[in-house]
């Protein structure tokens, strides 16, 4: 009966380092999903205010990735790419 007791603390230990290794990782992606959402908009945005000068990103994954690693300075280096090519 002691072995069944240990065998379950070890099983419920184990069970908890398990799910505290998954957390991180999945926060990660759920951020990084957001990040991207919200790049689609800051994308849109930036077509609305910027249509006046003729600069327009397309709405795309690549676009919207490298605005969800970077941020605005993502934003801002493919607005320059952009005008430049």
């Amino acid at each position: 009966m002691d072995t069944e007791k240990i065998y379950a603390l070890i099983s419920v230990i184990a069970f908890i380092v398990v799910f505290i290794s998954f957390i991180k990782p999945v926060k990660s992606i759920i951020k990084f999903v957001f990040n991207s959402v919200m790049g689609i908009g800051a994308i849109l945005v930036s077509n609305f205010l910027l249509e006046g000068i003729g600069i327009s990103l397309g709405v795309n994954i690549l676009n919207a990735s490298v605005i969800g690693i970077l941020g605005l300075p993502g934003l801002a280096a493919l607005i320059l790419i952009n005008k430049i090519l």
